[in-house]
């Protein structure tokens, strides 16, 4: 590209002439990284305050090497293995915040449970205390006013 002169008189250069070297690339913490075992992440070069994930080339471990303020570094060392679609669809309901149907069958038979104690007890000679009219409300009077 030739040099062009911008209205200032001032020339303005091609910037490959005056930097021909290319810009290196940065590692970022979302690269996938493999090396092989604890002695490769060990030596591997890492920025103040950042995580990298790394993955062991030749086992099926991962590495996640922090390092803090003062460069420090920290490794923590997860093993993984595959799992097949039925245990990974156990995993995924057992975090699940909703009740499946299964939960809900289980908590139909224990309350069956709670009702045949119930029963028993009252057969038993027992008495209840779940007439409502005997507790005390909120203001502190008996229910029966």
């Amino acid at each position: 590209m030739a040099d062009v002169i911008n209205p200032y008189g001032t020339p303005q250069f091609n910037s490959s002439v005056l930097n021909p070297i290319p810009p290196i690339s940065t590692l970022k913490e979302t690269d996938l990284l493999t090396t092989k075992g604890i002695e490769g992440v060990n030596a591997f070069v890492t920025a103040k305050n950042s995580r990298y994930p790394i993955f062991d080339s030749d086992d099926d471990i991962l590495y996640i090497k922090c390092t803090d303020a003062n460069n420090n570094p920290t490794v923590r060392m997860f093993a993984f293995s595959e799992i097949s679609m039925e245990d990974y669809t156990k995993i995924k309901a057992k975090n699940s915040p909703y009740a499946t149907k299964d939960d809900l069958n289980e908590l139909k038979e224990g309350l069956k449970n709670v009702e045949q104690l119930i029963r028993k007890f009252q057969s038993a000679g027992g008495k209840s205390d779940a007439n409502p009219t005997t507790r005390n409300n909120a203001s502190g009077r008996n229910g029966n006013s």
